[in-house]
């Protein structure tokens, strides 16, 4: 007969709490939502507040308002405004959206050492004529793609939003929940990695 081995609590405790935050997607789906990080008290009766309940994780299970504290309402319209602006040239959607001065970071290839612009856009008109030169195809059908059920709600030293693999950074900043463009990674873009980024 096999002998039993007994182990110490404290190691069943430590175990258990590496494997719940070794894997955040893991953890935010089991903690969240978050909405004391996203609405102060008082704002619970909204329909943002109960789109929120509904909506609140990425396509990963992660938690918008546990990782990056963003209320997946504004995400929705930060989206929504961004796809307005880029495919259909709109002005008003694109001053919205974008938080201005917005630095871009331009690369000709995915390798590491490859040489990257950087660019810094002022306007709507800098962002259209920005977008007219660098943008292909697939990066406007990124951008035509992207929703809720899409995109990443990341954490760490970088919080916020992103559209594919980090080429469009978004965030809230504290003490406004709108959420805007902060951050453009614009690289190669191949049918895979569209594919990828638009499948939820």
């Amino acid at each position: 007969m096999k002998k039993l081995v007994r182990i110490p609590m404290f190691m069943v405790i430590v175990f258990s709490a590496f494997v719940l935050f070794a894997d955040p997607a893991r953890a935010y789906a089991v903690d969240g939502p978050c909405f004391k990080y996203t609405y102060p008290k008082g704002h619970s009766d909204t329909v943002a507040y109960r789109f929120d309940q509904k909506f609140d994780l990425d396509r990963d299970g992660r938690s918008f308002s546990c990782g990056p504290e963003v209320r997946p309402y504004e995400v929705r319209k930060a989206l929504e405004a961004f796809r307005n602006g880029v495919l259909y040239n709109n002005e008003s959607s694109l001053k919205t959206v974008i938080k201005y001065p917005l630095v871009v970071h331009v690369s000709q290839s995915l390798d590491l050492n490859a040489k990257t612009q950087d660019l810094t856009i002022h306007d709507p008109t800098e962002w259209l004529s920005f977008q007219k030169k660098y943008f292909s195809k697939l990066h406007v059908a990124m951008v035509a793609c992207a929703y809720l059920g899409n995109v990443s709600a990341m954490t760490g030293r970088s919080p916020g939003v992103m559209i594919g693999d980090g080429t469009f950074w978004f965030k809230a900043f504290v003490g406004d929940p709108t959420v805007r463009l902060i951050t453009v990674n614009l690289g190669p873009l191949d049918t895979k990695s569209l594919a990828d980024s638009c499948t939820p």
